[in-house]
């Protein structure tokens, strides 16, 4: 097993002959994240400075795993240090701190940050929205807007999954409508995923069945799962057990949709009955 000063000696090493991807590969590799202190601590009585690229790597690391505790102690530093003048490692502070867990200190750097370019737009708005602030979010894209600055396919993920959790139907359509009519964006399957989710939440299962079918691509596990959790929800066996069934077929071995596509036959057989 590799101890923690092995861990650090490799990534130390790796850093400081400016091989990032293995650096980066590295700290993913550890088997506890908030070893990440460690490393920085022995880069502190070092001669090795870490530059912005370092800096981003690792923050993206500890976004990756949770590692809120090495993050901030890496944002400390970086403070310390004064190797954030310019703000460009603000987006990647805020991402952090959004997967992290601590929304308002994300929320904190963002309102501080001297630089407003698409990157801390968007980890703002997405953060916002992974934590269920939706109003807040679309606050933000408002800002965004009438900055001048235009979203990319990220931030429309974000914005529409604020939407979601907003419960704001008339809005997530006119946005999914403005990626390509506004913005010259084409809608990913991560947007019909987030329009999928929004149509289910509120109910408009017909609708959200006809916009899987209507797209141009093949729906996933994620998308037929979202809209079987509707169906469930509001309890429509016929589109439920279509939802079912199209599960089962991506995935043969998944015994919840097996388990769902059985209990909705049954639930139909059970209607038939009744009908008789």
């Amino acid at each position: 097993m590799k101890n923690t000063v092995v861990w650090n000696t490799m990534i130390h090493q790796s850093l400081e002959h400016n091989n990032l991807d293995l650096g980066k590969q590295l700290f993913d590799s550890m088997p506890e994240r908030d070893e990440a202190v460690a490393l920085f601590h022995d880069m502190e009585i070092s001669v090795f400075r870490p530059n912005t690229l370092t800096l981003l790597s690792t923050l993206s690391a500890c976004a990756s795993h949770g590692a809120l505790e090495a993050g901030a102690w890496i944002h400390s530093y970086v403070n310390d240090n004064d190797l954030n003048q310019d703000g460009s490692l603000d987006s990647s502070l805020i991402d952090m701190y959004s997967k992290c867990g601590d929304i308002a200190k994300a929320i904190q750097i963002f309102e501080e940050s001297p630089i407003r370019d698409l990157f801390t737009w968007a980890s703002i708005i997405c953060g916002l929205a992974m934590h269920g602030h939706g109003k807040k979010a679309l606050c933000y894209f408002s800002e965004m807007n009438e900055s001048q600055v235009f979203p990319d396919e990220v931030t429309m993920v974000g914005v529409l999954s604020a939407c979601a959790h907003a419960g704001l139907k008339e809005q997530g359509r006119r946005y999914f409508q403005s990626m390509e009519k506004v913005f010259e964006l084409v809608p990913k399957i991560e947007h019909y995923g987030c329009m999928v989710d929004l149509l289910g939440r509120m109910g408009c299962l017909k609708e959200a069945y006809d916009l899987i079918m209507g797209m141009p691509m093949e729906a996933n596990e994620i998308i037929w799962g979202s809209f079987l959790s509707a169906c469930r929800v509001y309890n429509n066996v016929e589109l439920g057990e279509v939802a079912a069934r199209r599960l089962l077929e991506l995935n043969p071995r998944d015994p919840s949709a097996e388990s769902c596509c059985l209990t909705y036959m049954q639930k139909k057989r059970n209607m038939i009955d009744q009908w008789d």
